[in-house]
């Protein structure tokens, strides 16, 4: 039979298998161009065929800003397989960092977790087959976030309607920060009324709180923000403050009365500023108090001394004072101790009265009080205390048969006229009990009759102690503890207080009257 070529109309389909041609029956040369199709894809015979490629390709990452921590991203592309390696380039160095962990999400989506350093990467993706694609661009960059180095909460009191710098907020970080603020308060005109420089973050007035006449403080709340746009919040505050006047009358403890025939002990210094009415010692009203809105008033109320026991003289009394925000500390000084019998008087806000036997008063502190009365030895009559209007006996008088203190002095600053701050009773050996001066001084002692104690909250010194037959006691007794007292406007006042003083109105005026120590926030 002659040989013919056998069409491929004359074969079955799946006639010709590789089991019935033998190797290498079939090579290039016996077959045409072309006419071989693989995928729908004409192969020239003579080249290569690659089969099963696939090369991804890295699109973007879905945060293009990473802190310098551990942190994991979504990377999306093609033709991702389980499970590629991930590379990040840094674009300036070139140096490479692989991910920490790599999980296949999808083809086109993987979750990578990875710590890098600062700067900007591209990112690489290897397929199992070596197969690599990498981001056209930097696609990620790695950034400290901003940090405020300025504490959160107050950045301080204000005075109202200041006008100037007021504060500064600071904030770091690895690129250029700017500041703004989230709320709608400090840069308020109905609110805080300030200004803020975004790019320094210092704040600025010219009229703080606005047309607010009442102290205020005022929350808010800023931004720092960096130049990859990262962002950190932080709270602050600012408080304003408005001045307001206020009177005061401040009574230091009275002093205690001297033992055995003693003096009386001397009134406490006493300091007004209320309604022209007198200061101790003669002299004239002092200036009323500016307050400042918010300013905090430390209230130090003195106790009486005690009196003088086995041989001693009494003891003096307890300064009180008034200090606080913008003001100089006011101080009245406690009243001196009556002198034992035989000893002169201790020097105090009023001075003690000596004891019996030729002995001397002592003085008082200038513009607070008086001194106290000498003693003698006829009679055995012992000096009367100073008080804070007047000097203890027999200073006074014309006479030396009376040994009473020295009077105080009255005040209507609560609302109604009260005396207070007299001067203790000396020893009258003979007699009627020697009387303390007005006020609530102590009574002096004598033969058949013990001293007294002042009256509490009074400033006033307390008795001289008895002496001679039939005395009850030759103790002195202890002067009386001071009081501080304010006085403004009930529109200023601001309720806020510690040490439970009393509180009451006379008139459009809120009075507080402190019996022990305490502050005031105004």
């Amino acid at each position: 039979m002659a040989t013919t070529k056998v069409k491929a109309g004359g074969l079955a389909d799946n006639a010709v298998t590789v089991t019935k041609l033998p190797d290498s029956s079939i090579t290039n040369v016996k077959l045409n161009n072309s006419s071989i199709t693989i995928n729908g894809s004409d192969v020239s015979l003579g080249g290569s065929v690659t089969v099963g490629e696939t090369k991804p390709t890295v699109a973007n990452v879905a945060q293009t800003i990473a802190p310098d921590t551990a942190i994991t991203i979504n990377i999306t592309g093609t033709n991702f397989v389980a499970i590629p390696q991930v590379q990040f380039v840094k674009s300036d160095t070139g140096a490479i960092t692989n991910a920490n962990t790599v999980s296949l999400t999808n083809a086109t989506t993987l979750s990578v977790n990875v710590t890098l350093a600062l700067g900007n990467y591209f990112v690489r993706v290897e397929n199992p087959d070596g197969n690599a694609g990498r981001s056209s661009n930097n696609i990620i960059t790695t950034s400290t976030s901003p940090s405020f180095s300025t504490n959160a909460g107050s950045l301080g009191t204000v005075a109202g309607d200041f006008s100037g710098a007021v504060a500064t907020v600071a904030a770091s970080s690895d690129s250029a920060i700017t500041f703004s603020e989230t709320t709608n308060v400090l840069t308020n005109s109905s609110e805080a009324n300030c200004s803020l420089n975004s790019n320094t973050g210092a704040i600025t007035t010219t009229d703080f709180g606005g047309s607010s006449t009442t102290p205020t403080t005022y929350n808010f709340t800023l931004r720092a923000t960096d130049q990859e746009a990262q962002t950190v919040d932080r709270t602050f505050s600012l408080t304003s403050s408005y001045s307001y006047s206020a009177d005061f009358l401040i009574i230091a403890g009275g002093g205690g009365g001297g033992y055995d025939r003693g003096g009386g002990g001397g009134a406490g210094g006493y300091l007004n500023s209320y309604n022209s009415e007198s200061s101790g010692g003669n002299s004239s009203s002092l200036s009323s108090l500016t307050l400042t809105g918010n300013g905090t008033y430390t209230i130090t109320v003195g106790n009486g001394g005690a009196g003088g026991v086995l041989s001693t003289n009494g003891v003096n009394g307890i300064n009180s004072s008034l200090s606080g925000t913008g003001i100089t500390q006011l101080t009245a000084i406690g009243g001196g101790g009556g002198g034992l019998g035989g000893f002169n008087g201790s020097s105090g806000g009023s001075g003690g009265g000596g004891g019996y036997q030729n002995t001397s008063g002592a003085s008082g502190t200038s513009l607070q009080g008086f001194t106290g009365g000498y003693g003698v030895t006829s009679g055995n009559r012992a000096g009367g205390g100073g008080g804070a209007g007047q000097a203890g006996n027999p200073n006074v008088g014309g006479t030396d048969q009376i040994t009473q203190g020295g009077n105080g002095l009255s005040s209507s600053i609560t609302g109604s006229a009260i005396t207070r701050a007299g001067g203790g009773g000396g020893n009258l050996e003979l007699g009627s009990p020697p009387n303390g001066g007005s006020g609530g001084a102590g009574n002096g002692g004598g033969e058949g009759f013990a001293a007294t104690a002042a009256t509490a909250n009074t400033g006033s010194g307390g008795g001289g102690g008895s002496g001679g037959g039939g005395s009850s006691t030759n103790n002195g007794f202890a002067g009386g503890s001071g009081v501080v007292i304010l006085r403004m406007a009930t529109t200023n006042y601001s309720g806020n207080t510690t040490g439970s003083p009393t509180v009451s109105t006379s008139g459009s005026d809120t009075i507080l009257v402190y019996n022990a120590s305490g502050t005031y926030t105004g």
